[in-house]
């Protein structure tokens, strides 16, 4: 395994001594005592989990430090530890694993107990929770539940940037280029807790003098199953096919170069000829003008297509959509930009399955999109989103839930999530419509409609838990 999992705690507390007595000098008689604490926990990490490759898993730390400055507020103290513990996310997904962001510090408690000299800014103990998605043969094999998690210990503007000044050349992800294996160069001093990679480095531990303290904190996170994990839960297929269709809205960015040519493009070929492989050719086309065949040839000139396939349980309806870009959309050598959110909104409202395909911005994209779809979700109508993109788990957080419950009546059931839990490679895009395909043509389980894509990004399900599908057809 390639986390540092601890065989035992007397190992930590080791390591937790040499640091915080050799790197840090205490002054107690400088602060005050006085706890702070939060109680949030988002929705998404408070219900439920479905997946075939990853189990979800509550860490909580009990012995958390962070630097922040003297009598600092909940909300400063909370985005600290927030951004401290960010770091797991690149930590973690070198075995497969991740750590949901709006769950971190949920139920934190932090008190000062002492002031850093090098810095002049006091040290905070606190106590906090949050979710992990871990492989589920990796959470098998660890006998002792537990984890060291190896972090920044100043997590401020300043601090992060000496962080990155020292460790950001030798501890980021690498990738194989045109010489060879190199350090990613898309990681920054912004995106270091991205591409962080623990075992790819050596941290000092034992400085010769406070003043060369190299900024690591080690802490152990104490792990266990969370209640919410969920099997064999199916999508609501009798809500969905009560109007004798299924009815689809497929979005594809232009995710850049691959192989020579365009890899969203690529990607609404692939889809568009997987569907006319399982279902033969459209009965119906917006471009009645132009066969299918002639589409693929030239997508860049078809980039909006409504299309209805004849499919063994009922008609299924594809709205398939090719933009450049979900923060500004331009269907690329066409008029139609200045409609495309008219058109999603049109077609998301009697979906019964939604998904974005692209890239996740670090979270900025994908949550834009989801913040766009929500204001065309329809009351009282049930819809499964995929957000395919990289960690979309990681970042979703639960504003797409809230505004069904807003609409809905403060009721839960009318939305399930499919989202991955590790980056999402630009094939994934065509290859899941293979779970599209199978939630159309069958029943199958969630379990099932994940294992029928690509697995490489670990996908999930979340909010399933109230579904009451049974196997009877509609």
């Amino acid at each position: 395994m390639k986390i540092n999992l601890m065989r035992n705690n007397i190992s930590f507390r080791l390591n937790l001594s040499r640091v915080s007595t050799v790197s840090v000098i205490l002054l107690f008689s400088a602060v005050s005592f006085i706890p702070i604490s939060c109680t949030e926990k988002s929705l998404q990490s408070a219900v439920n989990f479905a997946s075939p490759y990853s189990t979800l898993l509550e860490g909580k730390i009990e012995e958390g430090r962070v630097l922040a400055p003297a009598g600092a507020s909940g909300e400063i103290l909370k985005a600290q530890i927030k951004s401290q513990l960010k770091f797991a996310t690149g930590q973690l997904a070198t075995d497969y694993s991740g750590i949901e962001h709006d769950s971190i510090v949920s139920g934190f408690n932090a008190t000062p107990i002492g002031i850093d000299a090098p810095s002049g800014l006091s040290i905070y103990r606190y106590k906090a929770s949050f979710s992990v998605a871990m492989e589920s043969g990796l959470w098998e094999k660890n006998d002792t539940k537990a984890l060291t998690l190896i972090l920044p210990l100043r997590t401020d503007a300043d601090g992060l940037a000496k962080f990155w000044d020292t460790y950001g050349k030798k501890c980021v992800a690498k990738k194989i280029g045109v010489n060879g294996i190199q350090p990613d160069t898309e990681a920054t001093k912004e995106t270091f807790w991205y591409f962080y990679r623990v075992n790819d480095c050596v941290l000092s531990e034992t400085p010769a003098t406070a003043a060369e303290f190299d900024g690591v904190y080690r802490t152990l996170a104490k792990l266990k199953s969370s209640d919410a994990n969920t099997v064999q839960k199916s999508p609501e297929y009798g809500r969905i096919w009560d109007d004798g269709r299924f009815v689809a809205t497929v979005v594809i960015t232009y995710v850049g170069d691959i192989l020579g040519s365009e890899g969203g493009t690529q990607a609404f070929v692939g889809y568009l000829k997987r569907f006319v492989s399982a279902f033969g050719s459209p009965i119906h086309s917006s471009n009645l003008s132009e066969s299918w065949q002639e589409i693929v040839t030239k997508p860049s000139f078809h980039p909006e297509q409504h299309l209805t396939f004849a499919g063994p349980l009922g008609n299924v309806e594809l709205n398939l959509f090719l933009i450049n870009t979900v923060s500004s959309p331009l269907i690329v050598e066409s008029s139609l930009p200045q409609n495309f959110e008219k058109s999603l909104a049109e077609s998301v409202k009697n979906s019964d399955f939604v998904s974005y395909n692209g890239h996740s911005g670090f979270g900025q994209s994908s949550l834009l999109f989801a913040e766009k779809l929500k204001n065309s979700l329809s009351p009282g109508k049930y819809t499964v989103v995929q957000l395919n993109g990289c960690n979309t788990w990681v970042y979703a957080g639960d504003a797409l839930m809230k505004k069904s419950m807003e609409i809905n009546n403060q009721q839960k059931n009318n939305l399930d999530l499919i989202l991955n839990i590790l980056p999402s490679p630009i094939h994934a895009i065509e290859s899941n419509s293979d779970m599209l395909m199978a939630m159309t043509s069958g029943f199958p389980t969630y379990e099932e409609i994940l294992n029928a894509g690509d697995k490489s990004m670990r996908p999930v399900v979340v909010y399933e838990n109230d579904n009451e599908w049974k196997s009877v057809v509609p």
